[in-house]
């Protein structure tokens, strides 16, 4: 375990190095669509260049650089370490995540299955544990809570709610299909900002 986790956290901060490095050769609003990370997954070792779709060799993987910057002004870009976090969580897959993306696609495909689509759908999360719901806020009750009403005391639980639309997408074969990056991508953020992320579950 604790080998693992050295590894883990010296690739997490040889990706750090690496996009730090590649935002020295990215300018303003300049399309870099063939820039890639590279990770050669025999010694976990990366790198950064341009690749087209026939200079990809299978030998290694491929990272789109625009997943692993944000802006940090106008004309300047710092390392994301959400879309990092997800090239960590690629080969060093934690429980939690997995288990959150999980019940998340579960949750989304029920309401997409009995409900359909609506633009306004929302899902709510736990963070400590696996609770979903789904629901449109126009047809939700709007419930009064009087002063002492302990069935509506929920002081010390974390929430958080998301639109629904942005992990969805319209396939033309299969209908609307929750999109598993985006929510991997959320997943990494709450490890991120949230120590008690899932602590609640027994992993």
């Amino acid at each position: 375990m604790g080998e693992n986790s050295y590894l883990k956290d010296k690739f997490r901060a040889d990706i750090f190095k690496e996009i730090e490095e590649y935002i020295g050769h990215v300018y303003g609003d300049d399309y870099h669509g063939n820039d890639k990370l590279i990770v050669n997954p025999f010694d976990m070792s990366v790198s950064h260049g341009t690749r087209s779709v026939d200079e990809i060799e299978k030998k290694y993987d491929y990272f789109d650089t625009f997943g692993l910057i944000k802006r940090d002004g106008e004309f300047t870009f710092t390392p994301d370490p959400v879309g990092i976090e997800c090239v960590v969580l690629h080969y060093f897959p934690d429980t939690r995540v997995s288990l959150f993306v999980d019940n998340a696609i579960k949750a989304i495909n029920k309401f997409i299955n009995t409900h359909g689509y609506s633009q306004e759908a929302e899902f709510s999360f736990m963070l400590r544990k696996i609770e979903f719901y789904t629901y449109c806020p126009s047809e939700m009750e709007t419930i009064k809570a009087e002063d002492n009403d302990e069935e509506l005391d929920i002081e010390g639980i974390d929430w958080e709610c998301r639109k629904m639309r942005p992990f969805l997408y319209n396939s033309n074969s299969k209908g609307f299909v929750v999109r598993e990056d985006k929510l991997v991508r959320l997943a990494a953020e709450l490890l991120l900002d949230h120590d008690d992320f899932m602590s609640d579950e027994k992993i």
